[in-house]
């Protein structure tokens, strides 16, 4: 929201011919592809995840980080945000049966042992 309305005021102040209605249309085409990408993206890497057989657990963790990564440059790529993208996968992939799901949110979740917060 703060990257549209940051780009949102600046076409503004640049701008002569802005117009609300185009600013609100690109709003919400801007949020739509955000979201169905978000979802499209989280199921594929559910689907994924469950289907991949890595010989080392701990590449279950860098593959769900990657994802990350992969959800934000595509949404970007077809001229998303990407933060709300990642949010809804991440959402979408936190709330499925996947493999490996405990050592996967101990690792994104919990903070090292030595930190005190």
């Amino acid at each position: 929201m703060a990257v549209f309305l940051t780009i949102t005021l600046i076409q503004i102040a640049t701008s002569k011919e802005s117009s609300s209605v185009a600013m609100a249309r690109e709003f919400f085409l801007e949020v739509g592809i955000e979201m169905v990408l978000g979802l499209l993206l989280g199921k594929a890497v559910i689907f994924l995840i469950n289907r991949l057989k890595f010989p080392i657990e701990g590449l279950y963790l860098v593959f769900v980080f990657a994802s990350a990564f992969f959800v934000y440059a595509f949404t970007a790529m077809v001229h998303g945000s990407g933060f709300l993208a990642v949010y809804i996968a991440g959402m979408v992939v936190g709330s499925a049966n996947i493999v490996h799901k405990k050592n996967i949110f101990r690792f994104l979740m919990v903070p090292p042992r030595f930190l005190k917060f």
